[in-house]
């Protein structure tokens, strides 16, 4: 009997952005909340420590380290940022946020260059 092979494409509806830097957790989201208005606040459940907001877009950011949860593909970034939605709103926040950080190493992460597990994990974390 022949094997049949499924692909499944998928519509990558969100942007994931690394981050490495010496700030701390609530650092990182005090800069973002008074550059973007945004409204960042910790939140925690059983497996990870992350920090959520809704405005001006639905993002969340957590450390990659080996206390939380590590992707072992972005070991070269210390944050992980996820923004929920890709649109004009979206380029205008990106562009913000690589500003906001110029001094530290940032960089746009292309999701399908991740592992199956870390991308599984990415695209099931939310809020």
């Amino acid at each position: 009997m022949a094997k049949k092979i499924i692909r499944a494409t998928t519509n990558i509806e969100y942007l994931i952005i690394g981050l490495k830097t010496t700030l701390n957790d609530y650092k990182i989201a005090w800069k973002l909340n008074n550059s973007l208005n945004s409204e960042f606040k910790n939140f925690e459940n059983s497996t990870l420590n992350f920090y959520t907001s809704t405005n001006p877009l639905k993002m969340l950011f957590w450390e990659n380290s080996s206390q939380n949860f590590l992707l072992k593909d972005l070991l070269q970034f210390n944050f992980i940022i996820k923004i929920f939605s890709k649109n004009e709103t979206t380029n205008e926040v990106k562009n913000n946020i690589l500003s906001l950080f110029n001094n530290d190493i940032i960089s746009i992460i292309e999701i399908q260059n991740l592992t199956k597990k870390s991308q599984a994990f990415i695209s099931k974390l939310d809020f």
